[in-house]
């Protein structure tokens, strides 16, 4: 099993616990899309009587492939939007109209967090509910930091923000709990799993990596 497979089955195994029903006929957004052929192909199996997903992903680049690859009649719920959970402007056209929200593998990778999660409050309509998925820490992360210190490899590492990895290993999930009711939100069920992936070789270890480097959000 690949990476991504992996990546796909822990969401699949996440959205599996979500006691939300069918959610039939309602809107759901996906924050942090990407190329929709992860997250949002999963809500759809998972939830295939939604109104509509809402799938949003600040990168265009991965906006414009999820739009020019998903037009089978299977994604026709899914609309694609170029637009940051941290930006109200760019989703204000969604406040109070959005049932559910799912962010999957995404909010690590997000530096304004608080503003992330208070926006996605502002865009729920009264008793709609949040699910998010996300990595706190991982064993890479002492190579990485060590690495940008380092003259020989410090170039391939400027995108990686060591404030958002040392904030990340510092938290837990009463961190994010406590954030959350801060905000207004009644949090149901907040935990921490411990997950290993083996690598099959060195170039899919690098691949992944390359992409995780280069992946930063505001």
């Amino acid at each position: 099993m690949s990476w991504c497979e992996s990546t796909n089955e822990e969401t699949k195994m996440f959205l599996s616990s979500l006691r939300w029903g069918d959610l039939s006929g309602e809107l759901v957004m996906d924050v942090g899309c990407g190329l929709g052929n992860m997250s949002t192909k999963c809500i759809l199996q998972r939830f295939p009587r939604v109104s509509k997903i809402v799938a949003i992903d600040k990168d265009p680049y991965c906006i414009q492939r999820s739009k020019d690859e998903f037009k089978h009649e299977t994604f026709k719920k899914a609309k694609f939007h170029c637009a940051s959970i941290t930006d109200w402007a760019e989703l204000q056209r969604w406040k109070g109209k959005i049932s559910k929200i799912i962010s999957a593998h995404c909010i690590s990778f997000v530096k304004r967090q608080e503003r992330a999660f208070r926006n996605m409050f502002e865009l729920l309509k009264p008793g709609g509910q949040a699910a998010l998925l996300f990595i706190l820490r991982s064993e890479s992360d002492d190579v990485y930091l060590e690495m940008a210190k380092k003259p020989k490899w410090s170039e391939y590492f400027k995108r990686l923000n060591t404030q958002i990895v040392l904030k990340l290993r510092e938290s837990d999930p009463t961190y994010y709990s406590n954030m959350l009711k801060r905000i207004g939100f009644l949090v149901l069920f907040c935990r921490e799993q411990i997950i290993e992936y083996v690598f099959h070789d060195d170039e899919e270890f690098k691949g992944i990596k390359k992409i995780v480097l280069q992946t930063i959000h505001d």
